[in-house]
């Protein structure tokens, strides 16, 4: 998972909530979060661009109400927003070089799949237009607290509902898939919409028109290591800025349908040990031989705390 290096340039956020000190702790104000913050009338108040309200679906509000995506960074003050806008990258020519480059290697997916290839891209640490983003709270966890953090900042935990996001940002009240046949019944056509979920990521290939606001959306499993992590994307559109700076996500802040958890930095190494003691791993998060590696080298440190 990629976790995000751009500094902050507006430290706008204010929020009052303490800083976490266990994983205990921390599943407890995630629990909070979902039974007491988020519910059917909050969700209901997020209204989108034309100023409609979340439309109310009796079979599965509920469950949508519920969907919780986090994102773990180390620092605060890193901004939200995916690495090919932190730079100034040539986009399109640089996924189609990797593109050519790669298709001949084993697990590639097909030439015409664009969507599965920027999901590759992005787990293979190539710029994308994506910022990763996981249905697991432990999972984003330990993407906070696994490094040192920089000198200024502390870890944080970012927690999204991406159904109220996508209805703010686009007026769509679910989170699309992307593959080539998914078609959706989307807010810009009356039919099944085929290219709705994909546009966002089409444009990391060339000039394809495209949405202004990000969206959520469900990526091809392309690697093992987004079904390992529980892999979720917000694939980004036109508006460069950081997620909580743009527009549609006022209300959200307002809501807590988006708001961090503040890690306590001096709590880190306990974190990881927790983490550790309940399989939350370097190893089960990366399932391949660099996994492995890395946490024996943890592992059988012996000026480290991790057992073998």
């Amino acid at each position: 998972m990629d976790t995000g290096r751009e500094i902050r340039h507006d430290n706008h956020l204010t929020m009052p909530h303490k800083r976490i000190e266990s994983v205990t702790e921390y599943i407890e104000e995630v629990n909070r979060q979902l039974d007491e913050v988020w519910s059917v009338e909050s969700l209901r108040s997020i209204k989108n661009q034309s100023g409609e309200a979340y439309p109310v679906r009796d079979a599965d509000m509920k469950k949508r109400v519920r969907m919780a995506w986090f994102r773990g960074q180390a620092s605060s003050d890193w901004q939200l927003t995916p690495k090919v806008r932190r730079g100034r990258y040539d986009e399109i020519a640089m996924t189609g070089e990797y593109r050519r480059r790669a298709a001949g290697m084993p697990g590639t997916p097909d030439w015409s799949d664009k969507s599965a290839w920027l999901f590759l891209m992005q787990h293979h640490g190539l710029p994308t237009r994506l910022l990763d983003w996981t249905a697991s709270s432990l999972v984003a966890l330990f993407f906070a607290v696994e490094n040192e953090p920089p000198d200024s900042g502390h870890p944080v935990v970012w927690m999204m509902n991406p159904n109220a996001h996508n209805w703010a940002a686009l007026g769509c009240s679910f989170v699309p898939g992307t593959g080539a046949d998914e078609a959706v019944h989307s807010p810009r056509a009356s039919g099944p919409d085929l290219a709705f979920g994909v546009v966002n990521l089409l444009a990391a290939f060339g000039p394809f028109k495209h949405h202004e606001r990000p969206l959520a959306v469900l990526g091809v499993h392309s690697h093992n290591r987004i079904q390992s992590q529980r892999g979720r994307f917000l694939a980004w559109g036109k508006d460069d800025r950081s997620l909580d700076l743009q527009p549609h996500c006022e209300r959200l802040l307002e809501t807590e349908f988006l708001r961090r958890f503040n890690i306590d930095p001096t709590k880190r190494e306990r974190l990881l040990l927790e983490l550790y003691s309940i399989g939350i791993a370097r190893s089960s998060l990366f399932p391949d031989f660099q996994g492995i590696a890395d946490e024996l080298a943890l592992a059988y440190d012996l000026d480290s705390p991790f057992g073998y």
